[in-house]
């Protein structure tokens, strides 16, 4: 399913959603796969673990010992772990050290599963162990119970971390067992009833549950062995949820950061979405891959076209999900599979691979071109002070070339030409080879009544203010300012420095006049109603350090 913000609230449904339903399925399950088909989603569950965590107001760099105090009390007995190190955030984000599992994990308990029986292992080589050396619950074939507390904390306790809190990271699903016991203390609540009334209910994620939904038939279940009805105990946070593709849609369209304009989904905070999606660490990869709490987060190399690409997979037996939200398109996509564990193929050949700066996914490829062409409605033309005032005047244009951001094609100033920028911007080189781009930086204006005195004299408009930066880049450049500005264009990489973007020193940091920087521009747009989806047209646009206002003609 591919959702985009607008569209889901104009037209009560997604921009594109193919369902498929198998010739061979489990007869207790749904015959008809749709949009509110229940699947189990696997690891998609921490993304809704930690959101959780979020409105649950816990302070993210908080030690978690601050909501769950009796770690305190459990040492460990291989001194390698002190708990007050592990912050809420390390959990989210698998930077805590704690390891991938616990009884699940035990080479007995999966020989068990496979129809074995434990003393097996001695004949593979394994020496015989006491009971005691096995975990006291949750375990095969002994101890199928679920974990308390108390023992879940001691299990954890006892065992080495995988690796110091923050020196690298480590997947790890007990850690979302932790946050789910966090979010306990903070609220005097059970997770599963916090998250239905202050997650899901408000979403509308009404078929949503960590329990098992009560009925088979809602149900997308393959006829291979899976996992569907099976209780995940403690580890139910991290990977134990049942969601259809229409719910998870809903909450990653509310994680977009233009959903914080309309309806933030952390009132009364809407700055912490931003937070939310910014990467807390990095793996090694061909690619730019970089973990956050818990997003896997995506900028290919290649990538020419500054897209960030929040994903989240899952995979359990049985199922496969993937779900992802693109700010830069304001596109949310989730997809959910039962049976052959083909979701991330799905994924991929939707998405498609950002090589050579060519977005070739079937569906998002297009979205590039869709952008600019509503950027060149919008914005583009010629922007002039009253005939009877200043000869100040701005020409844009948006390329539709590889070239991001929109050009100044012209600049006058009470007469002056401004096209030599470099003299203001203090930035070396000459109009000849540099140029003048404007892109967003997501920051608004309140939004007031103004008078235009330029076509619309005495004529009284509500307007939002857009705040809109100007980069320098060289002409002719391909390249976002938040890619290779510093690239020969040799192909010859001459170190580090060379592939490095560093334009996020030049942001705001050129000449100021009486206060104001040279490079801020104002959008002036017209407001269509306060909490409007809507978005009027251009109006104009202000530059505060020529204290001018020009109207768009």
């Amino acid at each position: 399913m591919l959702a985009h913000p607008n569209h889901n609230e104009d037209q009560g449904k997604p921009l594109w959603e193919y369902h498929y339903t198998a010739d061979l399925f489990d007869a207790r399950g749904t015959r008809h796969v749709g949009r509110d088909t229940v699947f189990r989603v696997a690891s998609l569950s921490k993304l809704v673990t930690m959101v959780g965590a979020v409105k649950a107001g816990l302070d993210l760099d908080a030690s978690i010992v601050q909501y769950i105090p009796q770690l305190k009390r459990e040492k460990n007995k291989k001194g390698m772990r002190r708990w007050e190190d592990v912050t809420v955030r390390s959990l989210g984000s698998h930077l805590s050290g704690v390891q991938t599992g616990f009884g699940y994990n035990e080479i007995t308990a999966l020989l068990v599963s496979l129809g074995h029986a434990s003393e097996e292992l001695v004949n593979l080589g394994f020496p015989p162990l006491p009971e005691t050396e096995f975990p006291s619950c949750e375990f095969l074939p002994s101890h199928p119970q679920k974990c308390s507390t108390d023992e879940l904390l001691k299990i954890l306790s006892s065992e080495s971390p995988a690796v110091p809190p923050f020196s690298q990271p480590i997947y790890s699903n007990p850690s979302f067992a932790l946050l789910a016991l966090a979010i306990e203390s903070a609220t005097s609540m059970s997770f599963e009833k916090f998250m239905q009334e202050h997650v899901f209910h408000s979403l509308g994620m009404y078929a949503t549950t960590f329990s098992f939904p009560g009925n088979d038939s809602v149900g997308s279940i393959p006829p291979t062995p899976n996992l569907w009805g099976i209780d995940f105990g403690t580890l139910t946070p991290g990977g134990g949820l049942y969601s259809t593709t229409s719910d998870y849609t809903k909450l990653l369209l509310s994680l977009l950061p233009s959903h914080q304009n309309r309806k933030p989904i952390f009132e009364p905070h809407p700055l912490v979405a931003t937070k939310f999606l910014l990467p807390s660490s990095m793996v090694p990869s061909t690619n730019t891959l970089l973990l956050g709490a818990p997003w896997e987060i995506f900028r290919p190399a290649s990538n020419k076209g500054g897209l960030t690409i929040y994903t989240k997979a899952g995979g359990i037996q049985g199922y496969t999900t993937m779900a992802a939200i693109i700010p830069e398109y304001d596109l949310a996509l989730t997809v959910f599979v039962s049976g052959d564990p083909v979701a991330d193929v799905i994924f991929d050949t939707i998405i498609g691979h950002l090589d050579d700066g060519k977005e070739k996914g079937i569906l998002v490829g297009g979205f590039g071109e869709v952008a600019k062409r509503e950027t060149k409605r919008d914005y583009d033309g010629e922007y002039a002070a009253p005939p009877s005032s200043l000869n100040s005047s701005m020409t844009l244009v948006t390329d539709m070339d590889g070239r991001t951001g929109i050009r100044v094609q012209s600049w006058i100033s009470n007469g002056t030409d401004f096209a030599n920028l470099a003299i203001f911007l203090g930035i070396s080189g000459s109009a000849q080879d540099i140029e003048a781009r404007l892109y967003p930086v997501d920051l608004f204006g309140t939004i007031s009544k103004v008078s235009l005195k330029t076509g619309y004299e005495g004529t009284q408009v509500k307007v939002r203010k857009e705040v809109w930066s100007m980069v320098v880049v060289r002409k002719n450049s391909v390249t976002s300012p938040l890619e290779r500005v510093h690239s020969t264009q040799t192909g010859i990489w001459r170190g580090p420095r060379d592939d490095a973007c560093f334009t996020f020193a030049e942001v705001e940091n050129t000449g100021k006049h009486g206060g104001e920087s040279i490079s801020r521009i104002l959008v002036w747009r017209e407001e269509i109603g306060r909490d409007s989806k809507k978005q009027g047209e251009v109006l104009g646009i202000e530059i505060p350090a020529l204290r001018v206002f020009l109207a768009k003609k």
